[in-house]
């Protein structure tokens, strides 16, 4: 009888449990779906280890911002126009490359006397002839027998410097600094410029010999007078003409010589 009745009671209790949920016998009694929910752990829940990335192996150096930049090779240099922009770029007093008129030319510049930044157009020689002069190409730099003329018409200048000649290519001890007309190539072609004069170099204060330019057509001397006519004074292959021996010719006479512009 008590067998029948147990009997009875698992059915029941196996029937409530079918209608309201699943449940399953095990050792330790009848374990339900409910049951079962609350001995699971929720995965959701469960907090998951964030992973270091900072100590993530890459398999990369740990470069430096300095390592990561890329090294660009430095870039020429356009060529220069002119002395006084070598002379910006730091050079120093010697031979140079500019470029004039899209071709380039070799030029001798003097960085130190009075400010520097002047062109070698002219140097005379002992003994020199042919031709000479603001339009005339003839010489070279490195030869200092024979006359030079760098003959470069139409570079812009606004002065001229009118030397004696030192050593070399050098300034020596008479020297005048000239203002000359912006428009000089144009301007004073066939005709004389009357320009004003500031000494550099030695005690001569009035150099009349030097106040008239131009004429710079000529093709056997840079012309410079004291008047505006037209007679062949100033310097020529062979040396300078200014007529006179004392300050009047700037001590220029007979002597060898250098003409500058910048």
């Amino acid at each position: 009888m008590q067998r029948l009745i147990f009997l009875l009671f698992l059915v029941g209790c196996d029937h409530s449990i079918e209608s309201d949920r699943r449940c399953q016998l095990k050792s330790e009694g009848w374990v339900c779906d409910e049951d079962m929910a609350d001995s699971v752990p929720d995965l959701g829940d469960m907090a998951q280890p964030a992973p270091d990335i900072g100590e993530e192996d890459t398999g990369s150096p740990d470069m430096s911002p300095e390592e990561d930049m890329v090294s660009v090779p430095d870039m020429p240099l356009p060529p220069a126009t002119s002395c006084a922009e070598l002379r910006e770029r730091g050079e120093s007093t010697g031979a140079h490359t500019i470029r004039h008129a899209g071709q380039d030319h070799e030029v001798w510049c003097e960085m130190e006397f009075d400010s520097g930044a002047w062109m070698l157009i002219g140097r005379s020689a002992a003994g020199g002839s042919g031709s000479f002069g603001w339009r005339s190409q003839a010489g070279s730099l490195d030869n200092m027998a024979a006359p030079y003329s760098l003959g470069l018409v139409d570079f812009p200048f606004t002065e001229i410097l009118v030397a004696a000649q030192g050593a070399g290519n050098s300034v020596g001890d008479r020297a005048y600094r000239i203002a000359a007309p912006a428009d000089f190539w144009s301007s004073c072609q066939s005709t004389v410029c009357a320009v004003s004069v500031v000494p550099t170099a030695g005690t001569c204060n009035n150099v009349s010999m030097l106040n008239q330019t131009g004429q710079n057509t000529v093709t056997d001397h840079f012309f410079f007078r004291d008047v505006p006519e037209f007679v062949p004074y100033g310097l020529f292959p062979q040396g300078f003409n200014t007529f006179y021996e004392d300050c009047v010719g700037g001590e220029l006479n007979s002597r060898q010589g250098l003409i500058f512009i910048r």
